[in-house]
């Protein structure tokens, strides 16, 4: 009885980690890129999530870089071309 409770305890632990993967990939996917892995497992999994973790902080940064960059206050970008509220270029008149 003992035996084969470890052993489902084991195997949940196993799928446990690509399971908290997979949400974090479609975490990313939909930009949230401050979702974090757990690193507190002893097992290869640990790596993968630091992995993960420190990509994630990365693309994080360069998000804000982007932001930073391209502001959405910038009303004129080419002399005579206004952006219309939506985003979209306005042709000159």
């Amino acid at each position: 009885m003992i035996g084969r409770r470890r052993r489902a305890e084991s195997r949940k632990a196993i799928r446990a980690g690509p399971a908290s993967a997979e949400r974090g990939t479609r975490e990313v996917a939909e930009g949230n890129f401050r979702y974090r892995l757990d690193t507190s497992r002893s097992d290869e999994f640990a790596q993968v999530a630091r992995d993960f973790n420190t990509m994630t902080e990365r693309l994080a940064e360069l998000d804000g870089m982007k932001r930073d960059f391209v502001s959405p206050g910038i009303t004129t970008c080419v002399p005579g071309m206004t952006m219309l509220p939506s985003g979209s270029p306005e042709p000159p008149p």
